[in-house]
């Protein structure tokens, strides 16, 4: 990694691209539907035009051949490259220098708006930086432009970026919030004939037919977008998502006010308010891999868990991701356990609602997994006075006893049971466990 990088990481001007693990963002999936459509259509089985394959074909010869030297790039690899992917993905791919910086390759749409970003090395480990680190810093260089400033200003600039090192390839999304935000889309790709595994083909070619796709999309949303010259759009830093249907089908608009765990992007969690001129309410919007809601609405009709608005795990076609679902319900006036812990204890009554819950769920055959003080709401008054009364929040972990598993992101030191792990099957044993050290706060 460059030097000049590590103290750019280091600096109030870094990139969050994961590089060091904490300058990392949230889900840029969140922001614009071009990166979950990418991701979606991936997965999927849907057939491809024939034409894909034979162009991916000829362009393993291209990706596969040998170069001499890295200052060749511009006059060998970059020319030829640029032409086969170029064909692959439907449009030119220029050279455009900003700020004395040219990237190997741009693809631009309306407004000379970045739509692609390309930056390529000979092979692995030659030259001076990462390609994908060089296509981060060549967004973030063309994005900040005089030229783009009013687009800056009004969204969060998606950008499709392609680091290629030789014949390895690799797509990342990129969104421009307070900072830059980049995060792969795919692994590193062997783009080349591969005996072992001949039907990677397919993949490859798949991934292109994406690519292009993508390109398409984000032309279609830059042409058709109409940025004011000035002022700043207050949805900017938000998700995409600002509606749902409500249990009777009818269509709820809401506004973000603001992100509840700012300082942690695995908690993708908002407040939020609904647009209802009569009767705007608060909401709580939270994207996650996996939910229960069948868990969340028995508590709820206890008045034990805040009541569900919406879940997102049922209607997996109007998600952002395929691996993100919203889920939406009310939001309750109060603090979570560890917060409400530094000051005062945890009541009794608060306690048996807390044990109550858990025996419900347990009655039904739920494991609650995730019994910490951040996943024990105490409610509170429109004052700040504690009602006596608790509630759980929080149903991503929860599972079917012996059948729902722990996920594989977690933190094994907080005190669990003995046979709680990554991936170990659920227990009831393991929230009564953590009852008991809630018992004792």
């Amino acid at each position: 990694m460059p030097k000049h990088f590590r103290v750019q990481q280091s600096g109030p001007t870094y990139i969050s691209i994961g590089l060091p693990a904490e300058r990392t963002g949230l889900p840029i999936v969140l922001h614009h539907p071009v990166f979950g459509r990418f991701l979606t259509r991936l997965r999927s089985n849907d057939p491809i035009e024939p034409d894909v394959y034979l162009r991916t074909r000829k362009h393993f010869l291209v990706s596969q051949d040998l170069y001499e030297h890295e200052n060749n790039n511009s006059q060998a690899r970059d020319e030829v490259t640029r032409t086969s992917l170029g064909g692959l993905l439907g449009d030119v791919l220029q050279k455009i220098t900003v700020y004395g910086v040219q990237a190997d390759g741009v693809i631009t749409g309306w407004d000379a708006t970045p739509l692609m970003i390309m930056e390529m090395k000979n092979e692995i480990g030659t030259g001076s930086s990462d390609p994908s680190i060089q296509a981060a810093q060549s967004y973030t260089r063309y994005w900040s432009s005089a030229g783009t400033r009013h687009w800056l200003n009004w969204c969060c600039c998606p950008s499709i970026l392609i680091a290629i090192a030789g014949p390895w390839m690799c797509v990342l999304g990129a969104i421009f919030l307070k900072r830059p935000v980049i995060q792969p889309l795919t692994h590193f790709l062997w783009i080349g004939n591969d005996p072992t595994r001949p039907s990677e083909l397919g993949y490859i070619a798949r991934v292109f037919d994406c690519l292009f796709r993508a390109r398409v999309e984000l032309e279609d949303y830059y042409r058709t977008s109409s940025p004011p010259t000035s002022g700043q759009n207050p949805a900017r830093p938000f998700p995409y998502l600002a509606h749902y249907l409500d249990s009777m089908g009818q269509r709820v608009d809401f506004t973000y006010r603001k992100i509840l765990c700012p300082n942690n992007p695995e908690k993708q969690i908002f407040l939020a308010e609904t647009v209802d001129a009569e009767k705007p309410k608060y909401i709580v919007v939270k994207f996650v891999q996996k939910y229960n809601a069948n868990a969340q609405k028995l508590l709820a009709e206890s008045k034990l868990a805040p009541e569900l608005l919406y879940d997102g795990t049922a209607h997996p076609e109007e998600q952002p991701g395929p691996e993100h679902a919203m889920i939406i319900m009310d939001f309750v006036q109060g603090v979570d356990l560890q917060e409400w812990s530094i000051s005062s204890p945890l009541s009794r009554s608060a306690f048996k609602d807390v044990d109550t819950a858990v025996k419900l769920l347990h009655s039904h055959n739920f494991v609650f997994g995730d019994l910490r003080e951040p996943n024990v709401m105490i409610l509170q008054d429109s004052i700040g006075r504690a009602t006596g009364r608790a509630m759980l929040i929080d149903f991503d972990w929860c599972g079917k006893r012996l059948e729902g598993r722990y996920p594989l992101k977690m933190n094994t030191t907080l005190g669990w049971h003995q046979d709680v792990g990554p991936g170990a099957v659920m227990d009831k044993q393991h929230d009564l466990h953590m009852l008991e050290t809630l018992a004792t706060i």
